[in-house]
């Protein structure tokens, strides 16, 4: 905390921090006949926008650590405050329990321990939702209510809390503290891990199968001397068999060209016939005198 701060504050409504739960194991535990997640982060340092005042605030760790454990009311709702009043029979899931500030969790953190005591339907389904979202990788976020004092830091230029009392947590789907929210579930149940371990056998021997087909097919085709890509040969044939009509269409151009030239011939005069030479008549005789025609 800054030694200049000033203008010391409460905020104008209670702010809810919104946040998504750690990555940890062992942390889904049956508990007197209800579902506990441990380790879930409350609220960690940082500046977060909260979703009812709509403006920023830095968290300071200094300030989480000495309230962690101020919740004048530790219910855990399925939804926030606002709009109807909420009804503790089909709003509420269960508390919050051994709030704490721990510095090791995401630069500083509230940490609590949230319990879904399954006495209504709908805390039975919230843990149903919790477990389910957990496995598939995408856990719930939780958003704590909180109302304190607020400074400005004139050297930041920005608010930071000063002091913080908690009224409660609810369960969201996307929150603006972006660390806050229930733990992913690693320990599955031996049947879950079975059943993911025969999924993995099952894609392997699937991939393995695949892999020797196509081999089989691609020396067959080898051996056979079939084109790799019959479309890249139709491709390299119908080039050639263009550049062949390129070729004939200019020979025929130049052929034209040569028979359009003036005094150039390009075909060969026909031979002129030699015309009979005159038969030779011989002298004959008649009488004593011997007559040549």
């Amino acid at each position: 905390m800054s030694a200049n701060t000033e203008e010391i504050r409460g905020p104008d409504k209670p702010r809810m921090l919104n946040s998504v739960l750690p990555d940890l194991n062992d942390n889904y535990v049956e508990v007197d006949g209800g579902l506990l997640v441990k380790n879930v982060i409350l609220l960690a340092a940082g500046v977060w926008t909260d979703s009812k005042a709509q403006t920023p605030l830095y968290y300071p760790p200094e300030t989480l650590k000495k309230d962690a454990a101020n919740w004048v009311a530790s219910a855990y709702w399925a939804r926030h405050m606002g709009g109807a009043p909420r009804n503790i029979v089909t709003d509420r899931l269960g508390d919050v329990r051994n709030p704490r500030y721990d510095p090791n969790v995401a630069g500083g953190a509230i940490v609590g321990d949230v319990f879904y005591d399954r006495l209504t339907q709908t805390s039975r389904d919230g843990a149903a939702l919790a477990i389910a979202k957990a496995r598939a990788g995408t856990p719930l976020a939780v958003s704590a209510e909180h109302g304190g004092t607020e400074a400005w830091d004139p050297i930041e230029k920005r608010f930071m809390a000063t002091s913080l009392a908690f009224y409660g947590l609810a369960s969201v789907d996307k929150g603006a503290c972006k660390v806050c929210g229930l733990p992913k579930k690693a320990n599955e149940s031996q049947q879950g891990v079975r059943e993911m371990e025969q999924q993995a056998e099952f894609d392997k021997a699937l991939a393995d199968l695949k892999a020797g087909i196509l081999g089989e097919v691609d020396a067959k085709s080898a051996a056979l001397k079939i084109p790799a890509d019959p479309a890249a040969k139709v491709a390299e044939l119908s080039a050639t068999n263009e550049g062949l009509v390129r070729e004939l269409s200019e020979a025929k151009k130049r052929i034209d060209a040569l028979e359009k030239t003036p005094n150039h011939r390009t075909v060969a005069e026909p031979t002129k016939e030699l015309e009979d030479a005159p038969a030779q008549k011989l002298p004959r005789i008649v009488g004593n005198s011997i007559v040549c025609e």
